[in-house]
């Protein structure tokens, strides 16, 4: 855990530091084993989980369309913009 908290040099930082340290991923389970304690993290929400797959898909396919200003879901469970 000392790496993702403690990692500051951006040239150089993990992907998952620099998720953690900005808040997108975020604790969800702890367990210690051999005597180490390992994180289990993820996503703070749903809309964190949402964006940052579609900012992923973009950077990876070019293609990805996303939806900002949803709204709410309808009964349906479709975004109402």
């Amino acid at each position: 855990m000392d790496e993702l908290l403690f990692t500051f040099d951006v040239d150089a930082i993990a992907p998952e530091a620099l998720l953690f340290q900005t808040g997108y991923l975020t604790i969800h389970h702890t367990e210690p084993r051999g005597g180490r304690m390992f994180y289990r993290l993820g996503y703070p929400n749903r809309e964190v989980r949402q964006n940052l797959h579609c900012m992923l898909d973009k950077k990876g396919s070019g293609n990805a369309i996303c939806y900002s200003g949803v709204n709410s879901l309808d009964g349906s469970g479709n975004a109402v913009l």
